[in-house]
């Protein structure tokens, strides 16, 4: 619906490293959202940061704790994740889900957590899922505007498939680092299920 009601500006979205507000705010007329944070003023006048570093001051959270979600989840493979390209906009819903609005050079990604942070298990593939917004098979420049496209993680033209980790298996992903970080949920094991889930099973 965001893309037909504005392709121009869901293009522009796609030529930045981050979610510009205009291109958040038109997708989240089309839910039903109880709480916000942001990483930036740019996006929302709350930052996501944990509730207790604020408790003497006047500034109140209703969504409390949310700092560095990222390290909230881990892959498939069991690894941390430290994918900061996810982290620019969080937003809970009423019906308990949470949408992470961020990118970077994986191109502008959407991740949902289809039971927030708070719910479990937290792992990317099993409860949390991944979509990238392309244009012509492009993940990072929007070269068509009439063909911009969501697709989810695993799909054709998702920096999933072009970087070689389509597919639902723990064994598929980049490898971590010496503590075992990932620092990009496109490479974490298990981003490729959002396609598997959507389209395969």
């Amino acid at each position: 619906m965001v893309v037909a009601e504005n392709p121009k500006m869901v293009a522009s979205a796609l030529n930045d490293y981050y979610p510009t507000s205009e291109f958040i705010e038109a997708m989240l007329k089309h839910v039903r959202v109880v709480d916000t944070c942001g990483v930036s003023k740019d996006y929302d006048k709350n930052i996501c940061d944990n509730y207790e570093h604020y408790k003497d001051s006047q500034i109140k959270y209703k969504w409390s704790g949310v700092a560095n979600i990222y390290s909230r989840y881990t892959t498939l493979a069991g690894g941390k994740l430290n994918a900061y390209d996810f982290a620019s906009k969080a937003v809970l819903l009423k019906n308990g889900a949470a949408i992470y609005f961020g990118g970077l050079f994986s191109g502008l990604t959407i991740v949902v957590d289809v039971n927030n942070f708070n719910g479990g298990p937290n792992v990317v593939g099993k409860d949390v899922y991944a979509i990238s917004l392309v244009s012509g098979g492009n993940y990072y420049q929007a070269q068509y505007v009439e063909e911009l496209h969501f697709k989810p993680y695993g799909a054709e033209g998702t920096k999933v498939e072009t970087s070689g980790y389509q597919g639902c298996s723990p064994d598929i992903g980049a490898s971590t680092d010496a503590n075992g970080n990932i620092n990009a949920i496109y490479g974490s094991s298990g981003a490729g299920c959002s396609y598997e889930y959507l389209y395969k099973k």
